[in-house]
């Protein structure tokens, strides 16, 4: 009896030994760690084999060792800056817990660094390799930090990295706007020159239609430059911008082109045919010479443009007068 009952309680160490208990982590399926006693899976590799122009856990390719410690090391891979934990699994817990006080404001500062120009320029094109820069070794540094218990100095440089990193946005963002603008102005003019070109050839009196697709031109080169000056008071936001602003900013640049031509038939035949007059608009229209006086036609169509509000403004004018003088007439048919 005595002899089963040892066989019975030997058994299941007997089974278990050899599968779980190993004097270091990290080598098979499930060892059990030699520092702390936990057992964890071979998932991850080894501290000791994060070294540049190898691969990390996430088969991302180390490009430099930003900060090497004593149970941690920071690096940035093609993926961007990363952490590799201590292989204790113990100390891993207590290092992720440190790290979840600024993981919020770390991952705000990697999307943001990612949504750069520079980010974009090195995927697109792949012989441009990423290279560290502020933010990355703003990331790198905070990590250090929290890691070694500072936690308060890490989050006042994450603050300064995202700050600053939202104004970079907002200026790339802006001058995307603007190449937006400029793409809409310069497609219009060429389809305007290319359209009268071959209108020119068909019809024998071109010189009207030369002035009106000068003007229009024109306008569009004022609604770009309107949106050039005021480029600064457009909320252009990471996270809030989007394709739709491109659209909106083209359209704008439409305006102003048929805001040059809109503006130039109401001083030729409009209600301001009198201020056309006086400029002489009337009579040069219809003129062979009238190329001589090209810059009065620019200059409206440029202010069509400029003047957002001008053509609109002046259309809501006429609006009005029409409904009114409308509504007299019907008020004296029924008097009558």
């Amino acid at each position: 009896m005595p002899d089963g009952r040892q066989s019975t309680a030997e058994a299941p160490h007997s089974s278990a030994s050899p599968a779980t208990v190993v004097p270091h982590c990290g080598l098979t399926e499930a060892k059990r760690c030699g520092n702390c006693g936990e057992l964890r899976e071979n998932t991850r590799k080894k501290l000791s084999e994060i070294m540049v122009g190898h691969e990390d856990s996430l088969e991302e390719r180390v490009e430099e060792i930003c900060w090497k410690g004593p149970d941690y090391t920071v690096y940035r891979s093609t993926h961007g800056v990363s952490v590799h934990l201590s292989d204790c699994l113990s100390v891993e817990r207590d290092q992720r817990r440190l790290l979840a006080s600024a993981g919020s404001k770390l991952c705000q500062l990697r999307f943001l660094a990612s949504q750069m120009a520079t980010s974009h320029l090195s995927f697109l094109l792949p012989f441009i390799k990423r290279k560290g820069g502020f933010y990355d070794h703003e990331m790198a540094q905070a990590i250090v930090l929290v890691l070694e218990g500072r936690k308060e100095d890490a989050n006042g440089i994450l603050d300064v990295g995202l700050e600053l990193a939202v104004d970079r946005l907002v200026n790339e963002n802006r001058v995307r706007y603007l190449l937006a603008c400029f793409f809409a102005a310069g497609f219009l003019s060429v389809f305007t020159a290319a359209l009268i070109y071959l209108l020119g050839n068909l019809i024998s009196e071109p010189f009207p239609l030369y002035l009106f697709g000068l003007t229009a031109i024109f306008g569009a080169a004022g609604a770009t430059c309107s949106l050039s000056v005021r480029i600064r008071d457009l909320a252009l936001v990471p996270c809030r911008q989007s394709v739709m602003n491109y659209v909106m900013g083209s359209l704008r640049v439409f305006l102003g082109f048929s805001g040059g031509i809109v503006l130039l038939l109401l001083l030729s035949a409009g209600p301001l045919q009198g201020f056309g007059n006086s400029l002489g608009l009337v009579e040069r229209v219809p003129d062979g010479d009238a190329f001589a006086s090209w810059p009065v036609f620019a200059l409206v169509g440029f202010l069509a443009g400029f003047a957002e509000r001008l053509v609109p403004n002046l259309m809501q004018n006429m609006e009005s007068r029409v409904e009114t003088a409308a509504a007299s007439s019907a008020s004296q048919g029924r008097t009558k």
